[in-house]
């Protein structure tokens, strides 16, 4: 018997999770999710940009230029939910918008937790010129410590 070839690659599973968990999000603008994945293929936690715990959903909290300093990103949720080291893993992150990790927090918490490589959906071209500041030192900082980005699209 002849095994199915039309199955989907552990990539194709990882950030599909990544993009299910974005659809936790009540972001009106942009949802993001994140889906940490172990050496030996199995996750070990999972995130979406969202309030913390407790703070109450308000139309205020989602107001543009308000929301930032409520909502906490996909990656960062995704290393706090985390129950095991994280040294050595791998974060698919799945971004409707095509936004790389932000350089602020984001990229800060991958590199300190010993993530080592970062699998994006895709980066749109308008992003890429959009975020290149933000990209632009996440992909440095990267490069510095070891962490390869990888763009499956």
């Amino acid at each position: 018997m002849k095994y199915r070839e039309d199955y989907i690659t552990g990539d194709q599973l990882f950030i599909g999770i990544a993009e299910l968990a974005s659809k936790r999000s009540k972001d009106p603008r942009s949802r993001h999710g994140a889906c940490i994945v172990n050496s030996n293929n199995r996750v070990v936690s999972v995130g979406w940009n969202g309030l913390a715990d407790g703070i109450e959903d308000t139309d205020e909290i989602w107001q543009r230029g308000i929301k930032d300093n409520y909502v906490i990103h996909s990656e960062i949720n995704a290393i706090l939910n985390a129950t095991v080291s994280l040294v050595g893993c791998r974060l698919y992150m799945f971004s409707e918008r095509g936004y790389y990790p932000c350089s602020a927090g984001c990229a800060q918490a991958i590199v300190q937790v010993g993530i080592k490589e970062v699998i994006l959906k895709h980066i749109t071209e308008e992003q890429e010129a959009k975020q290149k500041y933000i990209g632009e030192y996440t992909k440095k900082m990267f490069d510095a410590v070891g962490i390869n980005i990888r763009i499956l699209e």
